[in-house]
C-alpha cells in the first residue's frame, strides 16, 4: 500500500493524462501535416467538384446557398478565397474539421469510459487509414464523422449530473439542423434520437422544463438555419434525394451496392483496390478483433444509456453503409467507439486479476504498449503506402494542378506562358485557379485558339484534353506527371502556332 501511495504521489503519475493528451495532439498535428504534404499530392475529381461548388457561393446570388453540405462548402470557400485555389486550400477545411473531430472523440470517450481508454482509443483512431484519408480529402465526407461527435459532445455537456443545462440547448439544436445538410446524416440523427428516448433516464431529463426564451431561440435558430435547405428542396426534389441516398452510387443496383460494400470491409487481401479504387479492408483485422470484444462489453453493459445509443447508431450505420458503398465513413465513429469499449474490457479484466498488486498492473503496460503501438504504426504506414504506391488509389487523383502551378512559377529562360488552352469542361476549374491566385494568364478554349496572336516570346500552355493538344501541332516541351497515370503526359507548351 505504501508503494502504491508513493507511485500516486509522483509527478508523472499525476500528470499522466495531460501528458497523454499532449502527445496525442502532437501526433495528430504531425500526421495531418504529413497526410497533406507527403502523399501523392494530387486531387480527385470529387475534390475539384467540391472546390467549384464552394467557389460558386456568393452573397450576390442567394440561390448559391441552396446546396447540400453548405456548412462545409462555406468553410472551403473561405479557404480558397484566402489562399487561392491549390491542393492545400482545398484540403484545409477537412484537416481542421478532422482535428476538431478527433479532440471531440476523446472527450466523448472520456465521459463514456475512462481517461486511459480515451487516450488509447483516440491514438488508434487518428492513426487509422480511414481517418487520415478523410482528413486529407477536400470533400464534405469528413462531416459524417464530425457531426455525430459534435452532437454527442453537446448532449453530454447539456446534461450534467442529471441537470439540464439549458444554455447549451440552442447550440445543440443548431448543430442538429446544420447536420441535416450532410447526406445520410438524417439516419444517424434518427438513430441517436430514438435510442436516447428509449432509455428512462433520458426521458426523465427531457421532461425537465426548458425556459421559454431558450426554447423559442432554439426553434428560431433551427428554422433560420434550415431555410436554404427547405427552399432548395421545394424548388427541386434532387437535393432531397441527395440527402437520403448517395448520388455517387445512383448507377448501381441493390445487389451491386451490397457486393461493393461487402468487398470494402471483407477483402483482407486488398486485391480489389486496383479494380474498384476503394480502400479495402476498411478496418484492419486487429481493430475488428477489438470491435468484437467491444460488442461483448456492450452486451454486458446493455442497460446503460451509452449501450442504447451505440447499438442503435451502429445498427443504422451498417445498414446505411451497405446500401451506400461510396460512404463507408458513416460507420467509422461508432466502430471506433466500439473498439474503445474492447480496449476498456481488456484493461478492466487485467486490473481485476490484480486489484492490489502495482507490479502486475505495471507489467501489463508492456504488452499493451506493444499492441497499441503496433496497431498505430501498422495503420499509419498502411495509409502512406497505399496512397503513394497503389495504382488503384493513385489513378483516382490528378497532379495537374500542382504541375501547372510549378510550371507557371518556373523562371527558366525568363519565359512563362501567356495563355492556357483548356477544354470546355476544364474551363471553370482553371479559370477559378487563375482568378483566385491572381495570375496574369488568359484562359482560352477550342473556339478561341485561332484568335491568339503569337510571337517568339509567346508561350501557350495546353492541357491534355484541349483541342490544341489533340491537333498535329508539335509542342516545344511536354510536362509529365510522376504519378501512376495513363497517359503520364499532362501539359504541352507551344510557341509560334501556325494560323
Amino acid at each position: 500500500m505504501i508503494e502504491r501511495s508513493l507511485i500516486k504521489k509522483s509527478i508523472l503519475y499525476r500528470l499522466r493524462f495531460w501528458i497523454g493528451y499532449g502527445l496525442l495532439v502532437l501526433a495528430l498535428s504531425l500526421l495531418l501535416i504529413l497526410a497533406v504534404t507527403q502523399t501523392s499530392g494530387g486531387i480527385s475529381s470529387s475534390e475539384q467538384t467540391s472546390a467549384l461548388k464552394s467557389a460558386s457561393i456568393t452573397v450576390k446570388n442567394i440561390s448559391s446557398f441552396m446546396i447540400i453540405d453548405l456548412p462545409y462548402h462555406m468553410l472551403q470557400k473561405i479557404s480558397i478565397s484566402l489562399f487561392g485555389l491549390n491542393p492545400i486550400s482545398i484540403k484545409l477545411p477537412s484537416v481542421v474539421i478532422a482535428f476538431i473531430t478527433s479532440i471531440g472523440l476523446v472527450l466523448v470517450l472520456r465521459h463514456w469510459l475512462q481517461p486511459r481508454t480515451s487516450v488509447i482509443t483516440g491514438a488508434i483512431a487518428i492513426t487509422s487509414t480511414p481517418f487520415i484519408f478523410l482528413a486529407q480529402q477536400g470533400t464534405p465526407a469528413i462531416m459524417l464523422a464530425f457531426w455525430p461527435i459534435i452532437i454527442m459532445l453537446l448532449v453530454i455537456s447539456s446534461v450534467e449530473k442529471g441537470k439540464l443545462r439549458t444554455l447549451i440547448f440552442p447550440t445543440l439544436t443548431l448543430s442538429i439542423a446544420l447536420s441535416l445538410y450532410t447526406p445520410l446524416m438524417i439516419y444517424i440523427i434518427i438513430a441517436l434520437v430514438l435510442s436516447s428516448l428509449a432509455h428512462p433516464y433520458t426521458r426523465l431529463v427531457i421532461r425537465r422544463k426548458i425556459p421559454n426564451p431558450i426554447l423559442i431561440s432554439s426553434i428560431g435558430l433551427t428554422i433560420l438555419s434550415l431555410v436554404p435547405l427547405i427552399y432548395s428542396i421545394i424548388k427541386s426534389p434532387m437535393p432531397a434525394k441527395g440527402l437520403l441516398f448517395s448520388q455517387a452510387d445512383s448507377g448501381l443496383g441493390v445487389i451491386d451496392r451490397l457486393i461493393k460494400s461487402f468487398t470494402q470491409f471483407a477483402d483482407i487481401s486488398g486485391y480489389t483496390i486496383v479494380k474498384t479504387g476503394n480502400l479495402a479492408p476498411y478496418f484492419t483485422l486487429v481493430v475488428v478483433a477489438l470491435m468484437c470484444i467491444g460488442l461483448f462489453y456492450l452486451y454486458k453493459k446493455r442497460h446503460t444509456i451509452q449501450s442504447y445509443i451505440l447499438f442503435s447508431w451502429l445498427a443504422i450505420s451498417i445498414i446505411v453503409a451497405a446500401f451506400n458503398p461510396s460512404h463507408p465513413e458513416v460507420v467509422f465513429i461508432p466502430s471506433i467507439i466500439l473498439a474503445g469499449m474492447g480496449i476498456a474490457m481488456i484493461l478492466n479484466e487485467w486490473y481485476r486479476l490484480f486489484p492490489q498488486n502495482p507490479y502486475a498492473r505495471a507489467f501489463a503496460l508492456g504488452p499493451i504498449a506493444v499492441l497499441i503501438g503496433g496497431i498505430m504504426i501498422t495503420d499509419a504506414t498502411r495509409y502512406f503506402y497505399l496512397y503513394n504506391y497503389n495504382s488503384g488509389l493513385i489513378q483516382a487523383n490528378s497532379e495537374d494542378l500542382h504541375l501547372m502551378h510549378s510550371t507557371l512559377r518556373s523562371k527558366s529562360n525568363n519565359i512563362t506562358p501567356s495563355f492556357i488552352a483548356v477544354s470546355n469542361d476544364e474551363l471553370p476549374f482553371y479559370k477559378l485557379y487563375i482568378d483566385t491566385n491572381k495570375i496574369n494568364l488568359q484562359v482560352t478554349t477550342e473556339g478561341n485558339i485561332d484568335k491568339i496572336s503569337t510571337s517568339d516570346k509567346t508561350r501557350i500552355l495546353a492541357t491534355k484534353s484541349s483541342a490544341l493538344a489533340k491537333s498535329k501541332t508539335i509542342p516545344e516541351s511536354v510536362i509529365a506527371s510522376r504519378l501512376d497515370t495513363k497517359p503520364s503526359d499532362r501539359f504541352y507548351i507551344y510557341k509560334n502556332i501556325a494560323k
